[in-house]
């Protein structure tokens, strides 16, 4: 990757050269900005775009490009505003919508998210991303029958989507269907190989149709190739609590706080291990799980409850 990068700041003077003057062709520069974010090298595909953008301000590609390389730096404020200047620039340009709508879900914006969308979709009824991304919004507000129908649709527009597949799959997953579930999570990572989302999910499915060893098989998969991925380390040890291997399914549960404290299933899942060998530590666990979580308070509290009455008993019978 490193060699890369250095080729691409190398060739480009030479590539300029070529084409008598970068800045004379649009198409060049975006070609050259766009080979630089595909390489990886935002800050160089972000110079590209800006020295087009500055002799064609309103050029949607340009625009939305140079968002999408805002976004890998981390600049979600910046793209949003090139996103947002590439609609207005045309009103017709799609991929400015898709993206913006996408920013949108990941900041827990959906119906923003949807209403963008049902302008591409009207434009385009054929974009198969377009309803991935809308599925996603309609799953994020628990619309699983209007997220299942347009994922489903994106499926149908393209068979070998991931992102498509893995998402119809969650929804299968919400509507306890678990075994259509699992034949998406199994397409998708045949496509994705590597993807951690996927085996956790898998695993999770996995649990449900009771079967512990394949989970378990996923989830120590995802550590193999994420060694310090937290939710691994979590659903990991859930699996080997449910097969009764409580040693083993602490030492996860530790790791997973290690790498998540501030995530109360972690602790609650310690209390749970605990509870019947070490209900003092269950204690401890359940009130953390309960400081960190007010919101499901309750549910802690009672645990905590039934743990003390348990410490108790031990007490009075030594």
């Amino acid at each position: 990757m490193r060699k890369n990068k250095v080729l691409l700041w190398l060739l480009a003077p030479a590539l300029c050269a070529v084409l008598s003057s970068c800045s004379k062709s649009p198409e060049a520069m975006l070609a050259s900005g766009n080979a630089a974010l595909a390489s990886g090298d935002f800050k160089l595909a972000i110079d590209f775009y800006n020295r087009l953008l500055s002799d064609h301000p309103a050029n949607p590609a340009a625009l939305t490009s140079r968002g999408m390389a805002q976004e890998k730096i981390g600049d979600r404020r910046k793209a949003i505003a090139d996103y947002e200047a590439a609609m207005e620039a045309d009103r017709s340009y799609i991929p400015a919508y898709n993206n913006l709508a996408a920013l949108k879900i990941d900041a827990g914006q959906p119906q923003t998210a949807i209403d963008l969308l049902n302008k591409v979709l009207s434009q385009k009824p054929g974009y198969a991303l377009g309803y991935t991304n809308r599925g996603t919004a309609y799953f994020m507000q628990k619309d699983f029958s209007s997220a299942l129908a347009d994922l489903e649709k994106a499926v149908s527009l393209d068979p070998r989507s991931p992102a498509a597949l893995f998402n119809r799959g969650l929804v299968y997953s919400a509507l306890n269907r678990h075994q259509e579930a699992l034949n998406d999570f199994n397409s998708t990572l045949e496509l994705s190989p590597r993807l951690a989302r996927a085996y956790i999910a898998r695993g999770k499915s996995r649990l449900a149709l009771k079967d512990r060893e394949g989970a378990l098989a996923d989830f120590s998969k995802v550590l193999e190739l994420y060694p310090e991925l937290g939710p691994g380390h979590y659903y990991k040890a859930v699996a080997l609590y449910e097969a009764g291997m409580k040693d083993q399914a602490l030492a996860s549960a530790d790791k997973a706080i290690a790498l998540m404290p501030v995530y109360a299933p972690a602790f609650e899942l310690r209390g749970d291990i605990l509870f019947e060998t070490d209900p003092a530590e269950a204690v401890k666990s359940y009130l953390s799980a309960s400081r960190l979580d007010p919101s499901n308070s309750q549910g802690y509290d009672s645990k905590m409850t039934l743990a003390q009455n348990r410490l108790r008993s031990q007490k009075a019978g030594k």
